[in-house]
């Protein structure tokens, strides 16, 4: 009976070490777990404060994008207008052609002659607001362009930067039939009455002649 008593105890010792046992690797396996979780909530916390602070170096990239810098301010000294009529011409052919051309007051205008074929400049004159000029014009087909202000710069900057620019929206044939010579005029009004449809230029398109 004693020897069955000590066995009984013995396999009990045996199985509450077991127990012990399990239940440590069970506690074991639930740390694992809590600190993976722990982990895995610093990890995200981290990612989503990553996140945040791309997004706002983008922000602030975009906010600074690149301007332009401003264009140099212009300081050339007002010149005194030249007379109506005043012409330059580039092309040795004579004028035979008439062209008449009238203004209305308000603005001034430097007119050119530009030859379809070529694109060469043949000759460009100089009408004050509110007057009449008559030139002789080589024959030929011509694009008319002209530059339109009130203050004058001078042939290399014309009006300013307030200048306007324009051309014909068609083109000008200037012939001799055999009996007569064909001319035109053209009316540079800022009302209803002008008989020029024309088009706005940018500076580039009405670039500056050679020799000024």
């Amino acid at each position: 009976m004693h020897n069955e008593l000590v066995e009984k105890i013995k396999r009990f010792n045996k199985k509450s070490k077991v127990d012990e046992f399990v239940n440590s690797v069970k506690e074991f396996i639930s740390g694992v777990f809590r600190l993976a979780a722990v982990l895995g909530v610093i990890a995200g916390v981290i990612w989503i404060i990553s996140i945040s602070e791309d997004s706002s170096r983008s922000s602030n990239t975009t906010s600074s994008s690149y301007s332009p810098p401003k264009p140099p301010a212009f300081n050339e000294p007002a010149l005194q207008l030249p007379q109506s009529g005043t012409i330059r011409r580039y092309t040795s052919r004579a004028g035979v052609a008439p062209l008449e051309i009238k203004t209305s007051a308000g603005s001034n205008y430097l007119v050119k002659l530009e030859d379809v074929s070529s694109g060469s400049n043949i000759l460009d004159v100089f009408v004050r607001g509110g007057s009449t000029i008559e030139i002789e014009v080589p024959l030929g087909t011509y694009r008319l362009k002209y530059a339109a202000g009130q203050t004058w710069y001078g042939y290399e900057h014309y009006f300013g930067p307030s200048t306007g620019y324009s051309k014909a929206d068609s083109n000008f044939r200037f012939y001799n039939d055999g009996y007569r010579v064909s001319g035109y005029t053209v009316t540079l009004y800022q009302v209803r009455d002008g008989n020029l449809s024309t088009s706005r230029l940018s500076p580039g398109f009405y670039p500056v002649s050679a020799d000024g």
